[in-house]
């Protein structure tokens, strides 16, 4: 069995992960989504990024590439037929 040193870059990686939870586990899930939007907004009003006039919706969607082409499955086979 060979052992793999994990690079430096990764295990810090993997501490600041486990902090961010650490400091959120015992919240709410609303709550905790809620200090890491809040946290995240004064990063960013503190980088001087430009962030969106209204809250992001709570609603998420896909949105999908609208096609002409059919899909190869065997149902699209039989109604080419």
């Amino acid at each position: 069995m060979t052992k793999r040193k994990t690079p430096k870059a990764l295990a810090e990686v993997w501490a600041w992960k486990d902090a961010c939870y650490r400091e959120v586990a015992h919240l709410p899930i609303r709550e905790a989504i809620g200090k890491r939007l809040s946290d995240c907004d004064r990063t960013a009003r503190h980088l001087g990024v430009a962030m969106p006039e209204s809250p992001p919706s709570t609603h998420h969607t896909a949105r999908v590439a609208e096609g002409t082409g059919l899909y190869e499955t065997k149902r699209c086979r039989k109604a080419e037929k």
